[in-house]
């Protein structure tokens, strides 16, 4: 197990765990009085561990997105009572 670092955007600092060549990420929530965070989150339909990918829209920003290998489908970033959670 590895761990990888680099600036992401909003100058956030984006950290990946890399196992076994999946690269999983560690969301933690936006709310600074909250702690919460979450990883290793799995698609419902085949089980696979989903990937930290970003995906461009059409105005040129981008938006991270959980997606599974296997191409059942990709999620927002997780919420936590209301905030979105960000990659840590």
């Amino acid at each position: 197990m590895y761990n990888y670092s680099s600036k992401g955007p909003e100058s956030k600092k984006l950290s990946l765990i890399i196992n076994k060549g999946v690269r999983m990420a560690k969301y933690q929530c936006s709310d600074e009085n909250c702690d919460m965070e979450v990883m290793d989150i799995k698609c419902g339909k085949c089980g696979s561990e989903l990937e930290y990918k970003t995906i461009t829209r059409p105005d040129g920003t981008t938006v991270g997105v959980s997606e599974c290998p296997s191409g059942c489908g990709r999620i927002k970033s997780p919420m936590c009572h209301g905030h979105d959670m960000v990659v840590v």
